[in-house]
């Protein structure tokens, strides 16, 4: 993001007493201001993840992470879980807790170097290596894409962020091309998964919404002067989010199904509507910007980088 970009979070009170927070996105590059509105903490999740990127394409290096104030290794595991949980609860989808603990630990050992390394002395390339070194850090836990890291996208693109700090001090540092090429490779990858695991949450979000199903069940018959007649009971369902809702009429001979399937048919379509539209307007922007960010932080012309 060029220095005439930035994003604000914004608070407010709305009439029925409920807080809301918004974190507005402008400038040139952008075209016309956006505003993305999201639960509180998840807002603020994000956007410790965009003050990052912004800094990365400042050339900040590991002083990115300075500008992201909430931060920290006491309220890491906080922020982490927000970033998946905020996806998760929507799309009815939420990893083990035990593969979000171990990203957590190993974001914990990346802030720990990081730590160490501010506030060695300048030029601490061993501390600097080591974090790059750390094989367990953030690719190790995150670099396959499964069914829960779909879920936990925004906490897999902070990962990322984080280690695109340490690579992108250790280009500015060597001035060596190649190292540059390592971040842009690097950030291109993480960019790679974040547009898998948009489709991936398109998918789970899909599922949400269950197909029609038929069932009949026995009724009766009659005779009368010319012909028979029988009745039965038809039932048409689908599920929602786990819930089952049906639609249960008599039919007889003569009533199309067509007829007693199109009220459920239609209720499940405007379901399918509305968890669509919540997706693409509420959850799906702030993971969409993060991704942007990252690819064009990736696609930036690779340059020699000075030694500062």
């Amino acid at each position: 993001m060029s220095a005439g970009n930035h994003s604000t979070l914004r608070h407010f009170h709305a009439d029925d007493g409920n807080h809301i927070t918004c974190l507005d996105v402008h400038g040139a590059s952008h075209g016309t201001s956006i505003t993305v509105q999201m639960p509180s903490r998840w807002a603020s999740a994000c956007a410790e993840a965009w003050l990052i990127a912004e800094g990365l394409q400042r050339d900040e290096g590991m002083r990115s992470l300075k500008r992201a104030n909430g931060l920290n290794a006491s309220s890491l595991a906080a922020l982490v879980h927000e970033l998946v949980f905020g996806l998760g609860i929507h799309v009815r989808c939420v990893p083990e807790s035990e593969a979000i603990d171990a990203l957590v630990n190993d974001l914990r050992t990346f802030l720990a170097f990081a730590l160490r390394y501010e506030q060695a002395s300048e030029g601490e390339q061993g501390l600097l290596r080591m974090i790059l070194d750390n094989e367990t850090f953030p690719v190790g836990s995150v670099q396959t894409l499964d069914h829960g890291f779909a879920v936990a996208i925004e906490a897999y693109l902070l990962g990322a962020l984080l280690r695109l700090c340490a690579l992108q001090e250790w280009a500015l540092q060597s001035g060596e091309v190649a190292d540059s090429r390592a971040v842009s490779a690097f950030a291109t990858m993480a960019a790679r998964t974040g547009v898998a695991a948009i489709d991936t949450l398109v998918t789970l979000n899909a599922a949400r919404v269950g197909p029609i199903v038929s069932e009949r069940e026995a009724g009766g018959c009659r005779d009368t002067r010319d012909e028979r007649e029988c009745w039965w009971w038809r039932r048409y369902s689908y599920e929602i989010d786990g819930m089952r809702r049906y639609s249960r009429r008599w039919a007889g001979d003569g009533v199309g199904d067509d007829t007693l399937k199109a009220p459920i048919e239609n209720e499940r379509t405007l379901e399918a509507q509305r968890v669509s539209a919540h997706l693409q307007d509420v959850i799906l922007p702030p993971v969409r910007h993060t991704v942007r960010l990252i690819e064009r932080f990736a696609g930036m012309v690779e340059r020699p980088r000075t030694a500062s």
